[in-house]
């Protein structure tokens, strides 16, 4: 049997920088990674590194009926890969909006469950939004409650009595999970990968394709802002902007930017050939507001097209 790791959080929990620190351990380097995003653009599969194979499957959820049959078929073809060259297993980084507690019916009515098991569910978490994520997107407590590993990241930025406060939160969600307090994901051992066995029963129903709590777009920026005039637009978006990240072309050269639990970070990068353009995920029916609000760095023909990424 293939031993199966699925990693679930909400948006920008720090799921991909737990993906790259499990890559480093003797497992993970063993192990196929498989990365799903939302957005049709890959931005995940790619800060992953290049360390490990990585299957990226963008373009909604893994569990959502759009999706899911490419996702079989990924799976299938991982399946004749290890019985030609066997590998240690398969680590499944689920979008942050997915609700992972599909996963088993799936690989029960497909018969998969003959040649791969879920041995482990992590769930990265982080105090500085999910209480109020909790409140509004039932997903995010759905991903919390199938966990065997619950990570609480990012302690570092807030204070120690709200850190606690929210451990007290997890424990109330989850009850039987390990939960860690922890900085960038660290430190992670590879024996968490495939420990097992799976606890939690995750059983549930498919996701339909259009999820009416998120928008998400990709713009490409035309007129090359200052990386702080972006990071000041971003910050000044007057919805729920969950997440925003990409390659893009800033005054001062190519830039990786990135907002994560309200911070945001830039990155001179040195490959102007890969260019993502900005993708943003925000609550709600938010179109209009994205492509208005950004508009000033933007034309009509370099914005994607309407809807790309549900």
């Amino acid at each position: 049997m293939i031993p199966i790791c699925l990693v679930t959080g909400f948006l920008g929990s720090g799921k991909t920088t737990l993906l790259g620190e499990l890559a480093r351990t003797p497992e993970g380097a063993a192990s196929v990674f498989v990365v799903n995003e939302f957005a049709k653009t890959d931005v995940d599969g790619r800060l992953v590194g290049d360390a490990v194979p990585v299957i990226s499957i963008p373009g909604g959820s893994i569990f959502c009926t759009c999706l899911v049959t490419r996702f079989v078929e990924h799976l299938k073809a991982l399946a004749e890969k290890h019985a030609k060259t066997p590998y240690e297993g398969v680590v499944i980084e689920a979008s942050g909006i997915a609700n992972p507690s599909v996963i088993e019916r799936l690989l029960s009515e497909t018969e998969l469950d003959q040649t791969f098991v879920l041995r482990r569910v992590i769930a990265v978490a982080e105090p500085i939004t999910l209480p109020k994520v909790l409140q509004t997107l039932p997903n995010a407590r759905q991903q919390l409650e199938a966990a065997d590993l619950i990570l609480l990241n990012k302690t570092d930025l807030v204070q120690e009595d709200v850190a606690t406060a929210m451990l007290d939160t997890l424990r109330e969600i989850n009850a039987d999970a390990e939960i860690r307090m922890t900085r960038r994901c660290a430190p992670v051992s590879g024996a968490d990968l495939y420990a097992g066995p799976h606890h939690t029963r995750a059983d549930g129903d498919y996701a339909t394709c259009a999820d009416p709590n998120f928008t998400v777009l990709r713009l490409e920026l035309t007129n090359a802002p200052s990386r702080d005039a972006l990071s000041e637009r971003i910050r000044a978006f007057p919805g729920e902007l969950y997440r925003a990240k990409g390659w893009v072309t800033c005054a001062e050269g190519p830039t990786f930017i990135d907002l994560a639990s309200g911070q945001i970070t830039t990155e001179a990068v040195s490959d102007a050939t890969a260019l993502t353009g900005l993708v943003l995920m925000a609550g709600g029916d938010m179109e209009t507001e994205l492509r208005e609000h950004f508009a000033c760095f933007t034309s009509p023909l370099a914005i994607a097209a309407k809807g790309e990424a549900k």
